[in-house]
């Protein structure tokens, strides 16, 4: 089975252009990164203003979040979001992102038959930054 991981972008950015895997700067981040590299075969971001972006594609800083777009905007960033991960050879995803991302994408991976995991569910953002670094703890042998 492939697996793709999918992490949403975050706010805290580096000033200037870079790879989208550097841009983003927050712990958050970091942390959904380190899993996703580890748990699965390939991993993209979701971007707020790119849609599906690979981890080495480069890009300049933008300040965008679905957080505060319209009902339309977010069902046209979905319909964009939707085409890219059909375009992406995976049979399985891991989805670290909150409602706002995943929404409607859930929704077209059920009704096409594809398997999803979305292991932080239901968690604010300190518990969601608590559980990536006890997951990535186990991952690296950490005792402490």
């Amino acid at each position: 089975m492939r697996t793709v991981c999918l992490v949403s972008c975050v706010g805290k950015k580096l000033n200037g252009w870079s790879s989208a895997e550097n841009l983003y700067q927050s712990d958050w981040f970091q942390k959904a990164r380190v899993y996703a590299q580890s748990r699965s075969d390939r991993w993209f971001i979701l971007s707020a203003y790119h849609g599906v972006i690979a981890p080495t594609d480069f890009i300049d800083p933008y300040n965008k979040t679905l957080n505060t777009m319209k009902a339309a905007e977010r069902k046209a960033w979905a319909n964009k979001v939707i085409y890219q991960l059909s375009n992406i050879d995976a049979d399985h995803f891991i989805i670290l992102a909150g409602n706002r991302y995943r929404e409607r994408i859930t929704k077209w991976m059920d009704d096409t038959g594809y398997s999803y995991d979305v292991p932080m569910e239901g968690l604010g953002i300190g518990q969601q930054l608590a559980w990536l670094k006890a997951a990535n703890k186990i991952l690296t042998g950490e005792t402490q």
